[in-house]
């Protein structure tokens, strides 16, 4: 199984720090990518899983552009459940475990938390946008415009 650890661009990570003081810092949360993602033979063909504090990523998903909302929504999901192992190390898990069962995936208060926080979060960023992401975008299109106007005369 090949994995290897990815680095969060400073901009994102900063910000993240700023809005999830629960993780601790999320440069102290170890972010992996796999091809194959840890007990995805009991939790399904997921994109991402966290255990405590390791964030594992699909292949797919890396590295994460942090203009990538689809990506950057993905991770925030994932960090609040850094958030909620990190409030209850021992508890928690024993209770995810025990409502994925009672109450499948969809229903789970824990994931349900964790996709309305990443939703909020998410639009938060978008709002902010402490990596540029609005001006990178408008300096591309100014420039996809200069190429084609070269190429149309």
């Amino acid at each position: 199984m090949t994995r290897y650890e990815i680095h969060i661009p400073d901009g994102l990570a900063d910000w993240i720090d700023r809005k999830m003081p629960g993780i601790g810092g999320v440069r102290t949360v170890k972010i992996q990518c796999c091809k194959v993602i840890p007990l995805e033979w009991f939790f399904g063909r997921a994109s991402a899983l966290t255990l405590w504090r390791t964030v594992s990523l699909r292949n797919t998903i890396c590295p994460i552009d942090p203009c990538n909302r689809t990506k950057v929504a993905l991770l925030l999901h994932e960090l609040v459940h850094v958030e909620q192992f990190r409030a209850s190390p021992v508890w928690f898990p024993i209770k995810y475990l025990l409502n994925l069962f009672l109450r499948g995936y969809w229903y789970h208060p824990a994931e349900v938390e964790a996709r309305i926080r990443a939703h909020d979060l998410i639009e938060s960023y978008t709002i902010e946008d402490p990596c540029h992401c609005a001006e990178a975008t408008a300096k591309l299109a100014a420039e996809v415009l200069e190429i084609i106007r070269a190429i149309a005369t």
